[in-house]
């Protein structure tokens, strides 16, 4: 007799799931726009903050361990020697990512490579939700700085390997817009504001248009420069309505204003002409100085006592 034994497995599966992403799944672009460093600034310094609204994403527990992974993958993922910050590719300028939540400790941490991870237990009714409420894009100092355009790439992601769907993305991050990057070759060592006193002028001294004035102010822009730093000056301000001279700006004051003048900026005698670029030269490296001389110029037949005060930006750009 020959028995046969039937063993019949029933296998029952319960999908459970620790992790449960609403409205995940997004692609997110971050664009700082260009950037301009200064030279001087320290390394490790935040050279400019990029915040990214992650509004509408959500992690809901439902029991078990929830497990979040923050990964940063822009230019291969490599670790500066900076806690959290990575290389891009511009030598200088590192990226550093931080994701923050509103509510709970749950899904919080930076993108790092090999992935930083979070885990945290929830009870089984899912009553533990955080809601993810922004990316914080930190464009840090590493080193010395070359001028360079950041590529468009991936930056990083967050996902969770026990959610629904498994291996759920969360969302992506993106740089986007290729900023440049600008490191200033030079450093301003006379200050920021120049201040021209050229005292009271008779009115009498100005005889006709393009008359000016034989009082005058010379103050110096001081420059620490790198060698070769091709320096450029650019004058900002208002032109004179009384003239069709772009190198004369209007002036202005409190109470009563004079009339029929302006004021010119020169250097080497020549006058600076209204948003039009100026070279200087090009720096040998180190110290530089460059004389600007301010004067008044009659604008008009005649001339009336009063103020004559003008405001001006002298933009220096390095090309």
């Amino acid at each position: 007799m020959i028995r046969l034994f039937i063993l019949v497995l029933f296998f029952i599966s319960n999908a459970s799931f620790a992790c449960v992403v609403d409205n995940g799944n997004q692609s997110i672009d971050a664009n700082p726009g260009n950037i301009t460093v200064q030279r001087d600034l320290a390394v490790g310094s935040v050279i400019v903050e990029k915040d990214i609204s992650l509004s509408g994403i959500t992690l809901k527990t439902s029991g078990g361990s929830c497990i979040q992974n923050f990964l940063m993958e822009y230019n291969g993922g490599v670790r500066s020697s900076q806690d959290s910050v990575y290389n891009t590719n511009v030598p200088g300028v590192g990226l550093k990512v931080f994701v923050a939540t509103t509510t709970g400790s749950m899904a919080y941490n930076y993108l790092e490579n090999p992935a930083s991870t979070n885990e945290v237990d929830g009870p089984p009714d899912g009553s533990i939700n955080t809601y993810l409420a922004v990316a914080q894009v930190f464009f840090v100092k590493t080193g010395p700085i070359t001028t360079g355009t950041l590529n468009n790439a991936e930056i990083g992601q967050v996902t969770t390997n026990t959610a629904s769907p498994s291996d759920a993305l969360v969302f992506r991050l993106n740089l986007t817009g290729s900023p440049t990057i600008t490191s200033l070759a030079c450093s301003i060592t006379s200050g920021n504001q120049m201040t021209f006193p050229i005292g009271n002028v008779p009115a009498d001294q100005f005889t006709a248009i393009g008359t000016t004035s034989q009082q005058q102010s010379t103050q110096n822009l001081g420059l620490d420069c790198d060698a070769n730093a091709n320096i450029n000056v650019t004058l900002n301000g208002t032109q004179s309505p009384d003239s069709s001279d772009n190198s004369i700006l209007a002036v202005n004051g409190a109470g009563s204003v004079a009339s029929g003048v302006g004021v010119q900026l020169l250097y080497n005698n020549a006058p600076i002409k209204i948003n039009e670029m100026l070279n200087l030269k090009q720096s040998a490296g180190g110290q530089e100085t460059f004389p600007i001389t301010a004067r008044y110029i009659q604008t008009k037949d005649k001339v009336t006592a009063g103020q004559a005060n003008a405001t001006a930006v002298l933009n220096i750009t390095y090309q």
